[in-house]
């Protein structure tokens, strides 16, 4: 932009309008790039699921929240 003046003149009512023309004039300024864009050597996105036991306590509060008591829930709580 060349001034702030100008700016604003062509800026000033975009709150109301939408910022589409202001994001359109920035687009070619802004960086998005994505991780799998920039190294292409990356390995593919592994999911894995593991399954384990919870604790007592967890367990109990689980239990709570299935029960919905939110008064054990709760307790300790200031």
């Amino acid at each position: 932009f060349d001034s702030w003046e100008e700016f604003e003149k062509d800026h000033e009512n975009a709150a109301h309008k939408g910022y589409s023309k202001l994001h359109k004039q920035l687009e070619p300024f802004i960086i998005r790039r994505v991780k799998k864009d920039v190294e292409k050597s990356l390995p593919a996105k592994v999911e894995q699921i593991l399954r384990v036991e919870m604790t007592t306590l967890q367990k109990q509060y689980y239990k709570w929240i299935l029960t919905k008591n939110y008064n054990a829930l709760r307790k300790g709580v200031k």
